[in-house]
């Protein structure tokens, strides 16, 4: 008997994940984009947490910083890339907006509710992703 196994198999059968989740999961990795860790996030316990939520990703030379806010219906996502890169996408279980403006400033309104991740490109560079998050 294998208790995670089992576990695993009920709650697939419970809460499955939506089918649009699934197909913006695997185009996702179609990229095959490096990961881009997460080192800070408001909602970490003992963090201090008023207005929108914060996260912060960070690799050698690159800083995403992000603010993500709105109700359950009108999720919104907007924040500063400091690098080399020269767009942010915002993948959804809906699919991927494109959030880039000027000087590193991007903002995505109207986000489906679900799991997001960001994508950093830019050209002659391999992708940077973060990890998927729920918001």
């Amino acid at each position: 008997m294998n208790l995670l196994a089992d576990l695993a198999s009920l709650l697939l059968e419970v809460d499955p994940a939506p089918e649009t989740a699934i197909a913006a999961a695997a185009a996702r990795r179609r990229l095959g984009a490096d990961r881009l860790p997460q080192v800070a996030d408001s909602a970490w316990p003992g963090e201090q947490r008023r207005g929108p939520r914060r996260l912060v990703f960070a690799a050698p030379g690159t800083t995403l910083e992000v603010e993500l806010g709105g109700t359950a219906c009108r999720r919104w996502a907007r924040g500063l890339l400091v690098s080399g890169f020269t767009s942010v996408t915002l993948w959804h279980a809906g699919g991927a907006e494109d959030g880039g403006g000027p000087g590193g400033r991007f903002a995505v309104r109207d986000l489906p509710a679900g799991p997001i991740s960001f994508v950093l490109n830019g050209p002659g560079r391999r992708p940077l992703a973060t990890d998927w998050l729920c918001c």
